[in-house]
């Protein structure tokens, strides 16, 4: 219900809802997922300010199957304010939760300091891992496929 109604627009909403759900006692805090949602919602409702926040809370409280899909745009508003130090802590909070290789969140700060932060490298990242994970899955499928071979 959240996510629909940040997509929609309507964060004053979600917002209500999130608040509802604590009173209900259905969650005790929002959790990443929510925390997510909100954060594209206030993206979209045009408060970068806010999204922001939002997604590092969301780092914080999110558990290790959840990857978040926002930080790119987080990643670049910070950059337009040039508050390259916010864009470290972001970063810093994706590599200790293991979101961010060592590797990677090195190369991203190093552009930090030198001032050229290609947040592009971020959904390059992204494409990677989803490629491996196309790959992964056809391995699987084929390895069942010899595997019911076996069997049949």
């Amino acid at each position: 219900m959240i996510s629909a109604y940040c997509r929609k627009g309507f964060i004053k909403k979600a917002e209500a809802y999130t608040v509802s759900l604590i009173k209900r006692g259905v969650i005790k805090e929002p959790d990443e997922f929510i925390l997510n949602s909100l954060a594209t919602g206030y993206q979209m409702d045009g408060h970068m300010s806010k999204p922001v926040e939002t997604m590092k809370a969301a780092i914080l409280s999110g558990s290790s199957g959840w990857k978040p899909n926002f930080c790119a745009v987080c990643l670049k508003f910070l950059e337009g304010e040039d508050n390259l130090e916010a864009a470290k802590e972001l970063l810093q909070l994706l590599q200790v939760k293991g979101l961010l290789s060592n590797d990677v969140y090195n190369g991203f700060v190093k552009n930090i300091l030198d001032g050229n932060m290609d947040v592009g490298a971020l959904d390059q990242t992204k494409g990677a891992v989803k490629l491996l994970m196309r790959e992964v899955q056809g391995l699987m499928k084929v390895k069942l496929r010899l595997i019911a071979d076996l069997y049949i």
